[in-house]
């Protein structure tokens, strides 16, 4: 319960403590060090982002069936949408909703 809790208020903490802790940081040691802050956070997220193993399905059944196939087993790897049919349905879908 108490995950489902923090993964719920976890896009409301940036937007509340980011005012209150920018505007302390500036106040105290400045404005460039606000920008400094953001960059060491984010070089030590990325390596999270970065080396974090894959978890979108059709990623991890395509790999499964290239390595079954690797085995000797007869799998079809499932099939992927081209680049540029991808790209028409993302452009065209958010106008029709309007």
């Amino acid at each position: 319960m108490i995950g489902v809790s923090v993964f719920l208020i976890s896009p409301f903490i940036g937007p509340v403590l980011g005012p209150i802790v920018g505007g302390y940081v500036i106040e105290t040691i400045g404005w460039r060090w606000s920008i400094w802050i953001l960059m060491i956070f984010a070089g030590c997220v990325a390596p999270i982002v970065f080396f974090a193993p894959e978890s979108y399905a059709p990623i991890l059944l395509y790999r499964k069936a290239k390595r079954l196939s690797k085995q000797g087993e007869n799998v079809a790897p499932p099939h992927f949408r081209p680049f540029r049919t991808v790209l028409g349905i993302a452009l065209r879908r958010p106008p029709r909703k309007l």
